[in-house]
């Protein structure tokens, strides 16, 4: 038995949602994207800055809104529609926190990026990024510094215990030896209030716990994999060995099978 979804909000995550592998999203997913953008409002929410998002998301989907930095940066036709970052003192605080410690970190801002003196192999990824100049730490924090991303979980527990004094929201990841600081209440269903988008007209597809938000806020949740706390928080679980035909069958017929 199929449910027709007759959300007018169609909200993706991008990694571990509709691209794999810091892989490209698949030309038959793409084109279901596509399709669905003519009657639909299709938007990524991901915690990639915009330099990075487009390594993975493919020239058509481009002018889609699309929320950066897990929520800190709101992109509308590639410019930017609303930001958030850390206060300047809270940047510093953190810059010299990672530095004591040999940490190797990344500072995402609007019109440009930081990398730490300590290096990282991820670091060869990011310069190899479109569009987005490498710059000084001075001039990062004079911009405003929407994201740091730091290449050492062991740092987690510390930075969770100090975060409400700090200001900060700290997001660790499933299976990668990285995790990011946001600015305190920074999250991707941040973009609800943003664009007036009502809930209960929304659908939202997730596959992390930087989705969790999203997930729990959208009328119906989708979680692709098997992520105990979005399962747990979902509407709909994608587990199958291929959640990418799953899910492209879920967008070409606007129904589940079995809600």
């Amino acid at each position: 038995m199929l449910t027709e979804i007759k959300a007018r909000h169609w909200l993706f995550d991008i990694d571990g949602t509709i691209a794999f592998n810091n892989q490209p999203v698949s030309t038959a997913l793409t084109d279901a994207l596509v399709e669905l953008s003519d009657d639909s409002d299709v938007i990524f929410a991901t915690a990639r800055p915009f330099r990075d998002v487009l390594q993975v998301l493919p020239t058509e989907l481009r002018n889609n809104t699309i929320s950066c930095t897990n929520g800190a940066l709101l992109f509308k036709q590639h410019k930017v529609y609303a930001e958030q970052h850390f206060t300047k003192n809270t940047s510093i605080r953190l810059i010299h926190l990672l530095e004591d410690l040999d940490a190797p970190y990344i500072l995402d801002c609007a019109q440009g990026f930081y990398l730490s003196r300590t290096s990282h192999p991820f670091f060869e990824y990011t310069q190899g990024s479109y569009k987005a100049p490498k710059i000084s730490q001075q001039a990062a924090l004079a911009q405003g510094i929407n994201k740091i991303q730091v290449f050492d979980t062991q740092l987690i527990e510390l930075l969770n215990r100090d975060a409400e004094q700090l200001g900060i929201t700290v997001y660790p990841y499933a299976d990668v030896d990285f995790f990011d600081i946001s600015p305190t209440g920074c999250c991707k269903s941040n973009l609800f209030q943003q664009l007036d988008i009502d809930p209960l007209n929304s659908i939202a597809f997730g596959n992390d716990s930087n989705d969790l938000h999203l997930i729990k806020q959208a009328h119906v949740g989708v979680c692709i994999g098997s992520h105990p706390q979005l399962n747990q928080a979902a509407d709909l679980t994608l587990n199958q060995t291929c959640p990418e035909q799953a899910l492209i069958n879920i967008i070409r017929e606007r129904a589940f099978e079995n809600l």
